[in-house]
């Protein structure tokens, strides 16, 4: 959306671990901002995705752990690199969930691709969340089923 470049990561960090990255650049490459969150237990934090607002903001997701559990972690910036919303989700069993990508419907709702462990297994699960980042659903494939193509 309007021709700037997001691109999100992680930057290692003596004695915080990984920490998440979000940067901005403008069509010839040149950086207008970058965000680092360290997470609050100093352990790896990652980011994997972003999709770019219509509104020049970004929405990020990734993990954050906090003593070795990974939480989904989901944050949309506004085109100045302000934070507008952040949704940290430790998954429906309350013991893992990850983000690994994020998208932008037609009407503005994000759309959340990751996972989530129930007691002992991890499954595919995927959210849709309103433009404040409000739960509209949220669907976690059952174990033990497998598509038909």
């Amino acid at each position: 959306v309007g021709g700037y470049i997001y691109v999100v990561g992680d930057e290692g960090v003596t004695a915080e671990g990984s920490n998440m990255w979000v940067g901005k650049y403008d069509p010839d490459g040149n950086l207008l901002w970058s965000r680092l969150y360290a997470g609050a237990a100093g352990l790896d934090d990652n980011l994997y995705a972003a999709a770019a607002t219509t509104d020049g903001g970004v929405v990020v997701c990734g993990i954050e752990r906090s003593m070795a559990m990974p939480m989904s972690f989901v944050r949309k910036y506004d085109g100045d690199g302000l934070i507008v919303w952040t949704v940290i989700d430790d998954g429906t069993g309350d013991v893992g969930a990850s983000c690994y990508d994020v998208g932008i419907a037609d009407n503005g709702d994000v759309l959340v691709g990751g996972s989530t462990v129930d007691v002992t297994v991890t499954r595919p699960r995927i959210q849709r969340l309103d433009e404040a980042g409000d739960e509209r659903w949220s669907t976690t494939r059952p174990s033990g089923s497998r598509s038909r193509r």
